[in-house]
């Protein structure tokens, strides 16, 4: 028997002009890695403070600049960064005791993509996740 009410259909997504995801093809792994790379407790505190020196920046600076840190979480973090090619550790030559670390080309097109997700986050999820 029939109620005369048509079955509810999902509307089709309007595609995004001019956006083709992952060239049409999953890329669930590749964002998930790189959702991982900046997840860590650590993580963010870490790649803002480089962003935020503006200038490469000695180890101990970096610890003062973000506070509860420990020298190993620090140090995790920033081998964790040079591994990727995120941020760049250059030695003075005057042994370890003059090493600064700085965001590469790589790490600010990260910062780029996690300030856009930020503002995503801010319009889109508005009153959730705790957000204002």
């Amino acid at each position: 028997m029939s109620s005369g009410i048509p079955p509810a259909t999902s509307p089709e997504p309007a595609p995004v002009v001019g956006f083709d995801y992952c060239g049409g093809a999953s890329c669930a792994a590749e964002i998930a890695s790189v959702a991982a790379l900046a997840s860590g407790r650590w993580s963010m505190p870490v790649l803002e403070a480089l962003y935020f020196a503006g200038a490469p920046t000695r180890f101990r600076a970096l610890q003062r600049q973000i506070g509860a840190i420990t020298q190993k979480a620090l140090s995790r973090e920033l081998t964790q960064f040079v591994h990727h090619g995120i941020a760049a550790r250059h030695a003075s030559g005057r042994g370890d005791r003059h090493v600064v670390y700085v965001l590469t080309d790589r790490g600010l097109a990260l910062m780029q993509l996690l300030d856009r997700l930020g503002q995503w986050r801010k319009t889109q999820l508005t009153g959730l996740c705790g957000g204002a």
